[in-house]
């Protein structure tokens, strides 16, 4: 499985018999990935290729600085809700052939593993504000995986729970502003169809599961019976629709108990 591959698939990522991060003590870290599944020196890459990005040291321009704060601040931010957490973030400028990122997600993209958090963001593409969303979102990530280690052995419901808290909890800080498209519902037939459709994958290991990242982003090859397609960003919907559902009937809930709430209970 190439480097790549790894890193767009999180329940890998997040693998520590899979993916082993080799990380080196300075500002910024330029970091090694080594896929330990070989033995081969060229095993070993530079972060940069895997993620389509390259470090950002204190000498970048001034989106780079700006990127910065929006770190610290969103750090600070979710100290608030779970203090006993710590996080390393690296930062990445992200390169021109990240084009999903610079499409769909408005120019950055992060991903979060074993306290670490990995962001990068393109110089150019990059709207502001946005950096600091997703390292809160990430870092709710490693908030609930301290309850739930379940990368090897998650369902399908599982990784659903956990993207819907993340935008549940970025929500809740930034209430007045509109949430990006992978939250926005489908309509209400449709949004029953999915639902009746996927209830028979939630409780399913993940991996176990026909194009699991496709019931997430949307795929025009998986067409279940009596459907043109997956639609985009199904799973992000339907898990924040979940959790939003579950937060107007706890609403008293801190974000520290929140967390910790089994899948299952969500429904």
């Amino acid at each position: 499985m190439a480097l790549y591959d790894l890193i767009q698939s999180p329940r890998l990522w997040n693998d520590p018999d899979v993916f082993l991060p080799l990380l080196k003590e300075e500002d910024f870290i330029s970091a090694q990935l080594l896929n330990s599944e070989s033995t081969d020196a060229d095993a070993v890459q530079m972060l940069e290729s895997a993620f389509h990005a390259s470090r950002v040291t204190h000498e970048n321009p001034e989106w780079a600085k700006s990127g910065h704060v929006e770190i610290r601040d969103a750090l600070v931010e979710a100290n608030k809700d779970f203090s006993s957490l710590e996080a390393t973030v690296y930062f990445y400028e992200m390169k021109d052939s990240h084009e999903h990122a610079i499409r769909e997600t408005y120019g950055v993209h992060g991903t979060a593993s074993s306290n670490i958090i990995l962001v990068s963001q393109h110089p150019t593409a990059f709207i502001p504000g946005k950096l600091k969303k997703c390292v809160l979102h990430e870092f709710n990530h490693l908030a609930r995986l301290k309850h739930f280690s379940f990368f090897k052995n998650g369902t399908f419901l599982d990784w659903m729970i956990m993207e819907g808290l993340a935008e549940t909890y970025v929500h809740e800080k930034y209430p007045n502003e509109a949430t990006p498209p992978w939250t926005h519902p489908l309509d209400e037939a449709e949004m029953g169809i999915w639902l009746s459709r996927l209830k028979e994958l939630w409780l399913q290991k993940r991996d176990s599961i026909e194009g699991p990242d496709e019931w997430f982003f949307g795929s025009e090859r998986m067409k279940p019976t009596g459907t043109k397609g997956v639609p985009k960003w199904l799973g992000y919907k339907l898990g924040f629709m979940i959790v939003q559902a579950f937060r107007k009937r706890h609403s008293a809930l801190k974000w520290s108990e929140l967390i910790a709430v089994p899948s299952e209970s969500f429904l």
